[in-house]
């Protein structure tokens, strides 16, 4: 049981890396692409 779980753990810590850097590129990519007359 105590080692499903631990793998359950590195599984959604791995979607949470994955989610968060995914957040980070677009959050660059909006940044970015922004018009520089926008603010």
């Amino acid at each position: 049981m105590k080692k499903e779980n631990k793998l359950m753990a590195k599984s959604w810590q791995l979607k949470a890396e994955k989610a968060y850097k995914t957040f980070l590129f677009w959050l660059c990519c909006c940044f970015v692409w922004q018009p520089k007359h926008n603010n």
